[in-house]
């Protein structure tokens, strides 16, 4: 009942071209088919590379952070996180997830405390439709 109810729903308010386009665009994919480029890497990190597909860079950054950012270089979206002005308070292993079509640049550029003791992971999700 409730699926019949959305579809007449979204019938009154989208056309059928509409949501064949909406059914297309990407969405994460099998986090099994991954692609790992660093694993528990520490340290600061100036990390540039090419989307071999549609998908997501996701980046798991360890502890003691300053400050950590992630740019798509064709589009020029970025994710940019930093631990303000004290030297006393860092992040504590934030994410940053972007999308990327196939031949997208991205890049990575974190700074950490001396003494970091966990590690950065950046793996490359490729994605489901688009």
């Amino acid at each position: 009942m409730l699926k019949s109810l959305l579809e007449t729903l979204l019938s009154k308010f989208l056309k059928r071209a509409d949501t064949e386009f909406m059914a297309s665009q990407p969405m994460a994919g099998d986090y099994a088919k991954r692609i790992d480029y660093y694993n528990n890497y520490i340290g600061d990190m100036l990390v540039a590379n090419t989307a071999p597909c549609n998908g997501w860079v996701f980046v798991t950054c360890g502890n003691f952070i300053k400050s950590a950012m992630l740019k798509n270089n064709r589009s020029g979206i970025s994710v940019r996180l930093e631990n303000g002005e004290s030297d006393k308070n860092y992040l504590q292993w934030p994410h940053l997830i972007l999308p990327c079509a196939k031949g997208d640049s991205w890049q990575v550029v974190i700074y950490t405390k001396i003494g970091q003791t966990e590690g950065t992971v950046i793996r490359f999700i490729p994605s489901i439709g688009g």
